[in-house]
């Protein structure tokens, strides 16, 4: 599990949705990741003083770091992203953009810090249109039902992905271990396929929990081109080690968005795989694709 919780609130505080997928493990980094549903946006002439500006600051930073501490977390890092202007909109897609998106709605979600953050965006821009949309104003009489839960759980945990993966992992097994066999002595050590936002679905050669090491002690993943593949150093303990990560260019689509797997190849320091990156993808885009 990669994406353990999902808030819905309102930019006022209201608490409109909470939910639990899975315990977050103890002892490693998460992100809790924010998105903003709201149509507010920044006016100039509400600038505070450089004085309001580090009183309003301290105030907050003393906040969220005692909420925090008595959550028994440790918060490193916060990042801020200017806002928008506040400009005129003539464009009729603008202004459909904000009847849709009116609601002072926020969605945040705990998760790996490894996560393809566009993916993320997606599925949380999913849930936003086929679930809360529909609820704003957000209340009590505007519930979440049990299938709109179980779609919400659908969308964040890749269940398309991995029932496409599933129906297909015995000519998967065979294609893979064949691969490692024939790898092994270039240094191969295992290969794992991900969904579109990294979350790992199925793994030969190395365990997940394996896999989630070297993909949290890898730093900021690379934005890869279909059908193509870039490769970083990392560690797991002691070992260094190589991650290949392959886009390939396949994978299943939920209406308009196209969510494809990438391939993962893990080796030794030593190791020499030239062009079997792009190789393996061919090969299981065949079963795939």
């Amino acid at each position: 599990m990669t994406i353990y919780s999902l808030q819905v609130i309102t930019t006022t505080g209201y608490p409109y949705y909470n939910l639990e997928i899975e315990p977050p493990p103890e002892g490693v980094p998460l992100y809790l990741r924010f998105f903003d549903f709201s149509t507010q946006e920044f006016n100039h002439e509400n600038e505070f003083n450089p004085t309001e500006c580090f009183e309003l600051t301290s105030g907050f930073v003393s906040a969220i770091f005692e909420f925090a501490r008595l959550l028994d977390k440790n918060l490193k890092v916060l990042e801020f992203i200017p806002l928008r202007k506040n400009t005129k909109r003539s464009n009729k897609s603008q202004e459909k953009q904000i009847k849709k998106q009116s609601g002072n709605v926020l969605i945040t979600c705990q998760t790996e810090t490894y996560l393809n953050s566009k993916a993320v965006k997606q599925k949380v821009q999913m849930i936003f249109d086929w679930v809360i949309q529909n609820k704003i104003p957000l209340g009590l009489e505007k519930k979440i039902n049990l299938e709109e839960k179980e779609r919400i759980i659908r969308i964040l945990t890749d269940a398309k992905a991995k029932e496409q993966i599933e129906a297909k992992k015995d000519e998967l097994t065979h294609v893979f271990n064949k691969f490692l066999n024939e790898m092994e002595v270039y240094g191969l050590e295992g290969v794992c396929v991900t969904s579109f936002d990294l979350s790992p679905i199925i793994s030969f050669g190395i365990n997940f929990k394996s896999v989630a090491d070297l993909l949290r002690n890898l730093g900021k993943i690379p934005e890869i081109e279909t059908l193509r593949w870039k490769y970083r150093e990392s560690t797991i303990g002691d070992l260094r080690k190589w991650v290949y990560i392959v886009n390939s260019g396949v994978g299943p689509s939920e209406e308009s968005i196209f969510m494809p797997y990438y391939y993962i190849l893990f080796a030794s320091p030593e190791s020499f795989l030239g062009e079997s990156p792009g190789i393996l993808a061919s090969k299981i885009n065949l079963i795939l694709g």
